[in-house]
Order: C-alpha cells, then structure tokens, then sequence
C-alpha cells in the first residue's frame, strides 16, 4: 500500500486503476486540514498505524506550503514505511537553502533538472544505500527494457490489427 500525498481538487484520479502502478499497489491519499490547508500529520500517523504502508509519499506541486519532514518521517517509522520526497518543484529551492532540505529524513528523494533548477530535460533519484540494488534493478532493466519492449511491440503491432483495449 502506498501513501501518496492529497490531491484536493482532483479526487477522481483515485477512483479507478488509471496507471500501471494502481494495478500493482493500492494507494490510499492522505488529506489536508480543511480549516488550515496543511498536511493533518497526526491523521496521516493514525492512518499509516492502520494501513501499514510500505512507502509513504510526500511532494507535490500541489501543495503551496513547506513539508514537515520529521513529521512525515515520525508518520513513516510508526508503521515501518519508507519515505520518498518529490522535490522537483522546490529543488532549486532547496539547492539555495531557502526551503528545508528532505534528505536528512527521507530514505529516497526524486527531483527534476529542467523545472527549477533550469538544467537539461533529466529525472534525479537519490538514495539510502541499503536501496541501491533495488533502485538500479527497477529503473533499468525493469523500468527501461519493459517501456522499450512495449513501445516496439505497439509499433509492430497496431498497423496489422484493431484491437480496443477494455478494462
């Protein structure tokens, strides 16, 4: 089960398996305070005690306010969780030393070089080391070969037959 951070103004992208990850894993959103529209921390621990996720998730373009890593690290280590920080839209941020930095308490840190930091069009992952194996295999062969192999067998494929994929 995954945490994945709110989504106010877009609940229905949790209605349905809309990806290949929600065929995979269950994911159950936490929510915001509706009076002070920040992160209900102690409501996303009680959740994470209940749930028992893997992998809590926080980051998000979304949400206008700084995260409260500890917090969200407290909420992770309550259940036995691991932590992934989305920084892409603070990255540049966080390189300045304006926005708190999440690496001190987050066992895995993705970000972006194009957005803020205004670099070449590239994903970053940072990680524990204990994590490097798992990582590696995912992004490549896992992640990699697999959109490769579907991206030459939709190629080789679509012009010979009409097929409508149907959940």
């Amino acid at each position: 089960m995954l945490l994945p951070p709110p989504f106010p103004v877009a609940p229905f992208l949790f209605d349905d398996q809309v990806s290949a990850t929600s065929i995979y894993f269950e994911s159950l959103p936490y929510s915001v305070n509706p009076d002070t529209g920040i992160v209900d921390y102690a409501a996303l621990k009680s959740t994470a005690a209940i749930y028992k996720p893997k992998l809590i998730v926080c980051g998000a373009s979304a949400y206008p306010r700084e995260w409260d890593y500890v917090a969200m690290r407290e909420a992770a280590d309550s259940c036995g969780a691991m932590l992934l920080t989305d920084m892409a839209h603070v990255s540049g941020l966080v390189a300045a030393g304006v926005a708190e930095s999440p690496f001190a308490c987050s066992d895995v840190v993705t970000s972006t070089t194009h957005k803020s930091l205004r670099g070449p069009r590239a994903g970053v992952i940072f990680y524990r080391k204990h994590l490097k194996e798992a990582i590696d295999f995912a992004v490549f062969p896992t992640l990699q070969v697999v959109s490769f192999l579907l991206r030459w067998f939709f190629r080789l494929c679509l012009p010979f037959s009409h097929f409508v994929l149907v959940r």
